[in-house]
């Protein structure tokens, strides 16, 4: 005698056997419209005659009889289909359907009381009342709920704005207003009643999961998607559906994602990104045995069967519109009918996925329980088999074999084995639980070796400081920059430094995945990389002004440019109030530009310096022109700010003159260029200016006249230092009248000069200079035998032997070394030796430079600094490079001595020698 349904849902569940018991009246109920098909106004009245007075407040009173309602409705889909007058599609449709009528009655219950309490929430941009709405994604959104699934779920609004009450603003905004509304919706679903919640909520699909807000206006959602966006997210709103709310908001989001959801252009690595996710979950499950019955998850389940076809659907949607559908079974007919899979293997998929649903569905009604297990007890399973229709257990357990046999089969076809997937799990592994694996913790010490946070310092690189959930795709980008590392670590001082700050540049520069995707690029990750580790400036104006990355991208650091090319691209400047910045970012661009050219292709010293000089004179040009319309300053710069000698935060050493008549409005536009040329835009002033090479130093005034300049150098005030200083001194900008009168003055100076008398102002000037370097500090510049003694001598060398050197040699010390030694004004080895310490000298300096772009010269005093030195010297530890540094410089200081020191003075026309040390 066969079962009548009511026996077949005793017989297999307890749950609603106790529910039968518990309430009476339902069975009579249940038997009355046990062949209905229901729909949305089907619930709506049957609701109606279950609870006579709706409810005008979601309190406990209207949650229990909401509850009642599903439980029972639960119960009438059951019956439906475990008696066979239904199939599967028609229970997971009405399971779908009664989640969203409890949906829109918890909204209509909430929203007056907020209306009450805050007023109507006003949209800023359209005056109108904010929009919002409830999408479901997941089983939901595919309206595919079964009997215990959780709901996923993400809110969203319109926009900002205030409410109003009574005709006026208030202070509570529509982000108030609406972090109340989804609280409460979200407390009224989980509600813990007397029979337990209404449904298990999932919020993590939303935007930054757990960690990001509950609610998101239209712009931020969409915005997040585009920028930050995760495979596994376009995934989950493939199934996105309106479930409550306003469906014209919905509509434009969807709308506005489609492109996100449905990719036109999907990466090449999607198939592998997808197969890891399943991957990714059988690894994770303890019990290999639970996973093979585990009809969801396991080989062959439902999950692999999803997985198909949205995969196909991301590879193919974008592209042929007709494939997209949010309804598992709808997008696999959709799948065969435009030719995306085989009708065989679409059979197969169907066929199986009916079959394990509907099991799924006999788990979960069993108990009202989360199941997706085969019962591990035989009389569990023979139970199971009867109530899906089968007389033998044997019977049932090869059906459910065959159905996940072909279902695997199909996955390993669409889902090919990746022979890279072992590493990817791994990085994956130690990415998800901070605890790297023998090979994952190998890679880590070759690359960081000596380092005990390197572990935890790379998991934040690669994920980011707002991370929350791990995806292969995060590995998969890492693992495309980790092929460099093995060549690329070695080469800095401090890896694991500059491995964080390219990862905070990253956070700068736009998305990090798509930051992570450009540099696989290898010369941009070698860039970056060894830019941050020899320069702390270059980081913090990149990260100031990420923009400027790729104009150092489509620019070779290896180009010098002139003058002319510099001022050409000044002149494109924006110009108006904000010229200043853009001028500084231009200056500060090109020196990191340059300082790329050194690091990455070898620009020698006489190319970079050129170069920085041709920059400073440009900047001198465009400033001027702003400082001084008409005309009325002549700009000649002296000291370092010359082609040979000038580096990264060198002084500008200007002398400015003007005619005598026009003197007082040549002062106020040397001010304006002073504080033009000084302008910082936050990193640092764009040059720094020294005026103290005028007549009378500090203490002269700003601007000097021709006149008053002979007049000063023909008195007794004035030392023969400053007249050679003069003589050195280029015109660079400004009034070629005024700079024509200067150069005559110029050319007359170094007649009579006295070679004593410079002797003794360099000797004068080197000694006071010395005593203001403190003793416990190495000073390359300043200190006993360091460059400025080389600079001296040069400088005495130039007038001593000025027939030889020249007039265009006399400004650039290794030029006059050079010339000295071949012309016999300086015996050929010292001058060899002075031009190899010299080098040396200023090689170290560029470095300490090159740092903070700035003028230092003195060697630091940290540890971490100075190991950071001595690596980018080339030196094996810092204490060998201080050896050799105090050797060159000793070896500097004899020669310096033997030349201005007695016991007799050396006459110009002698050949200038110098002897070796003595060995005594």
């Amino acid at each position: 005698m066969s079962m009548s349904p009511l026996d077949r849902l005793k017989a297999w569940s307890p749950h609603f056997t106790r529910r039968l018991e518990q309430y009476p009246a339902d069975q009579d109920w249940l038997e009355a419209v046990q062949g209905d098909r229901f729909e949305m106004p089907d619930l709506e009245r049957d609701w109606q005659a279950f609870c006579t007075e709706e409810p005008v407040a979601c309190d406990r009173q209207a949650l229990g009889a909401l509850q009642h309602f599903r439980r029972r409705h639960a119960m009438r889909v059951a019956y439906r289909e475990i008696g066979g007058l239904a199939d599967v599609t028609d229970s997971l449709r009405e399971m779908s359907l009664l989640a969203e009528f409890c949906l829109h009655k918890l909204c209509a219950w909430i929203e007056p009381g907020l209306w009450e309490r805050f007023g109507l929430p006003i949209c800023e941009a359209s005056g109108q009342t904010c929009r919002w709405c409830v999408f479901a994604l997941g089983k939901l959104g595919g309206v595919e709920l079964n009997f215990h699934s959780d709901i996923d779920l993400i809110y969203v609004f319109e926009g900002s704005g205030h409410c109003r009450k009574n005709g006026r603003d208030t202070e509570i905004s529509c982000h108030e207003y609406f972090n109340h509304f989804f609280r409460k919706l979200s407390a009224a679903l989980t509600d813990k009643l007397p029979d337990g919640p209404l449904y298990e909520l999932d919020l993590r699909l939303r935007p930054e999961g757990d960690s990001g807000p509950l609610a998101r206006t239209y712009n931020s959602l969409v915005g997040y998607y585009w920028s930050a966006g995760q495979l596994w997210e376009r995934q989950a709103w493939l199934k996105a559906r309106l479930v409550a709310g306003s469906s014209t908001l919905a509509g434009e989001v969807l709308e506005e994602l489609n492109p996100f959801r449905y990719p036109r252009y999907p990466t090449e690595n999607l198939l592998r990104e997808i197969a890891a996710l399943k991957v990714r979950t059988e690894r994770e499950t303890l019990n290999p045995w639970g996973l093979s019955r585990d009809i969801k998850l396991g080989a062959g389940g439902i999950r692999e069967i999803e997985f198909q076809i949205q995969a196909i659907q991301l590879l193919q949607g974008g592209r042929n519109p007709f494939l997209q559908d949010r309804t598992t079974l709808n997008a696999l007919s959709r799948l065969q009918r435009y030719g995306q899979l085989e009708g065989r293997v679409a059979d197969e998929l169907e066929q199986a996925y009916l079959f394990l649903r509907a099991v799924e569905n006999r788990l979960q009604m069993r108990e009202d329980s989360r199941e997706h297990h085969l019962p591990a007890e035989t009389e569990l399973r023979e139970a199971l088999a009867r109530s899906m229709g089968f007389e033998e257990v044997e019977h049932f357990e090869k059906t459910i074999r065959r159905h996940r046999e072909a279902v695997r089969r199909d996955y390993a076809g669409v889902f090919h084995e990746d022979s890279d997937e072992h590493a990817i799990q791994a990085w994956l592994r130690f990415l998800s639980s901070g605890r790297p694996e023998p090979e994952v913790q190998a890679r880590i010490n070759a690359w960081f070796p000596q380092s005990e946070q390197a572990s935890e310092r790379l998991r934040q690189f690669i994920l980011g400081k707002r991370y929350h959930v791990v995806t292969r795709e995060q590995v998969v980008l890492f693992r495309g920059l980790a092929v460099h590392f093995d060549e690329l670590m070695p080469k800095l001082a401090r890896p694991l430094t500059c491995l964080e700050r390219v990862g905070e540049f990253a956070s700068h520069y736009g998305a990090p995945k798509q930051f992570f995707k450009a540099a696989t690029n290898p010369y941009l990750l070698n860039t970056l990389f060894q830019l941050f580790d020899q320069s702390n400036f270059a980081y913090r104006l990149l990260c100031q002004q990420p923009g400027v990355m790729d104009e150092l991208l489509q620019e070779s650091p290896r180009r010098l440019k002139s003058r002319a090319d510099l001022a050409g691209e000044m002149r494109l400047l924006p110009s108006g109030e904000d010229f200043s910045d853009y001028l500084w970012l231009y200056v500060k661009a090109e020196q990191v530009r340059l300082t790329l050219g050194v690091i990455l292709h070898g620009l020698t010293p006489e190319q970079t310096s050129r170069a920085y000089s041709e920059l400073a004179d440009a900047t001198l040009g465009a400033t001027l022109a702003l400082a001084d319309p008409d005309g009325l300053l002549a700009v000649f710069a002296t000291g370092k700010t010359r082609p040979g000698d000038m580096m990264l935060g060198s002084d500008l050493d200007l002398l400015l003159v003007a005619d005598r008549k026009h003197l007082h409005e040549a002062i106020r536009c040397a001010q304006e260029l002073i504080r033009l040329l000084r302008h910082n835009a936050g990193q640092g002033a764009m040059y720094d200016v020294d005026l103290r090479l005028r007549p009378y130093g500090k203490e002269g005034p700003l601007v000097t006249t021709p006149e008053a300049l002979a007049h000063y150098h023909a008195s007794k005030g004035a030392h023969a230092w400053e007249r050679l200083s003069l003589v050195r001194a280029r015109w660079v900008a400004g009034s070629p009248e005024i700079a024509k009168a200067t150069q005559a003055l110029q050319d007359s100076l170094l007649t009579g000069l006295s070679e004593e008398t410079l002797r003794r102002d360099l000797w004068e000037v080197r000694t006071k200079v010395r005593k203001s370097v403190p003793k416990e500090r190495v000073n390359l510049k300043r200190s006993r035998g360091g460059l400025m003694e080389i600079d001296l001598l040069a400088q005495w060398l130039a007038v001593a032997c000025s027939e030889q050197i020249g007039e265009e040699l006399r400004a650039d010390t290794a030029k006059i070394l050079r010339t000295a030694g071949e012309n016999a004004c300086l015996d050929k080895e010292s001058a060899h030796e002075l031009l190899r310490h010299h080098e040396t000298m200023t090689a170290i300096e560029r470095i300490l430079r090159r740092l903070e772009f700035d003028g230092v010269s003195t060697l630091p005093i940290e540890a971490e600094a100075r190991r950071v030195l001595a690596h980018v010297a080339g030196f094996p530890s810092y204490a060998a490079l201080e050896a050799a540094l105090a050797e060159t410089m000793e070896r500097v200081r004899c020669i310096y001595e033997a030349v201005f020191l007695p016991p007799r003075p050396i006459p110009i026309t002698e050949k200038v020698q110098v002897l070796p040390p003595s060995r005594d």
